[in-house]
């Protein structure tokens, strides 16, 4: 019992391996440390079935019968290994280990969570692609979070409905509101999941043909007037409550420099990235192994948005190192990865984030 008593704490513990505070232009910026690493086999298996009795606690997780349960048992025990593989091949500051997800198969939780849908993708060649000259005489700081402007509204949850997609698309669309008319609206994704007709609801979609439908019918609403349930329903959209009407859709450059100034002069922009390590991600900055997530553009399974980025101070093997970084607000809600906040490297299209970038353009 005590070594899991020494476990939890662990996990409570920050490192000290991050300054964490950046300044620029007189702002500070602030990264969140990343908890220690654990490592999971050195614990026996009376350890680790006391840590798979909190996990249900913290988790609130029920299982039909005691067969079952022995059978999440095994699944969890199995996972641990694989956070400690990943932990150990971490180039980056991120920490991986026990979530929401600890009880699932890699292939559940691809099924359950990973459902942005590629074969939805409505992204041809010269089809709305951003015209990047405009970006010529950006100057974008090295620090910047649409978060401290507040433009971006509280994490949310898509709970088991393959909604990532409208989630993503929806943040995009929020901080544009916001950098345009200086507020801040909470957008309805339960309109996109119910009316987008090109998309599958809760079996997945695509954020492009998201925004294309919020522009093709007129608009969007809040989510007062239209909130999220987590399954598909019958459309309800009543163009007399549209908050936000769209003009375009736009496919932005494959390159991070340049997406990192589109971010800095419009807004939080759509990603589509591989997705697996993030199950399991605690806090740092993440940039795992290409096994744990693909920069294969045909592996996109999920939806995120970037509504920031900065340089992280860290020691790595020793040495004191500058790490690139995206901030990505995720859709599982503010237990998963950090806060609701990914923190992923930035300049090498880690787990593919470079490949599908995309923005909305308000009228």
């Amino acid at each position: 019992m005590t070594s899991v008593k020494l476990f939890w704490g662990a996990l409570l513990a920050l490192s000290v391996g991050i300054d964490t505070t950046f300044s620029h232009d007189g702002l500070e910026f602030l990264h969140p440390s990343a908890p220690e690493r654990v490592h999971y086999g050195s614990l026996d298996a009376k350890a680790v079935k006391s840590l798979f009795k909190q996990f249900t606690i913290d988790y609130g997780k029920r299982y039909e019968n005691p067969k079952e349960e022995e059978e999440r048992l095994k699944i969890f025990s199995e996972n641990l290994k694989v956070y400690d593989q990943m932990n150990e091949e971490e180039r980056g500051t991120a920490v991986y280990g026990i979530s929401e997800f600890s009880d699932m198969t890699e292939e559940e939780f691809r099924n359950k969570m990973l459902t942005l849908d590629i074969n939805a993708m409505k992204h041809q060649l010269g089809d709305h692609h951003y015209d990047d000259s405009e970006l010529k005489n950006v100057k974008a700081p090295k620090n910047f979070d649409w978060r401290q402007k507040g433009a971006v509204t509280p994490v949310k949850n898509q709970r088991f409905c393959g909604s990532c997609w409208a989630f993503s698309a929806v943040c995009n669309l929020e901080g544009l509101y916001f950098n345009k008319y200086k507020k801040l609206v909470n957008l309805s994704e339960q309109q996109i999941v119910d009316c987008d007709t090109t998309s599958y609801g809760c079996g997945g979609g695509w954020m492009e043909n998201a925004i294309n439908y919020c522009k093709d019918c007129g608009g969007i609403q809040d989510a007062d007037s239209y909130p999220y349930k987590g399954w598909d329903q019958e459309c309800s959209f009543d163009k007399s409550k549209v908050v936000a009407k769209i003009e375009k859709n736009v496919n932005l450059p494959t390159n991070e420099k340049k997406m990192m100034q589109y971010t800095f002069k419009n807004g939080p922009i759509s990603i589509a990235l591989d997705a697996m390590a993030m199950s399991a991600y605690k806090g740092g900055i993440a940039h795992p192994n290409e096994r744990w997530c693909s920069k294969n553009e045909t592996r996109a399974n999920h939806g995120i948005a970037f509504v920031g980025y900065g340089v992280a101070v860290v020691k790595l093997d020793g040495k004191k190192k500058r790490l690139p970084y995206w901030i990505a607000k995720n859709s599982w809600g503010t237990h998963a990865c950090d806060k609701g906040y990914w923190y992923v490297y930035r300049g090498d299209n880690t787990c593919g984030v470079a490949n599908y970038p995309s923005s909305g353009v308000l009228k």
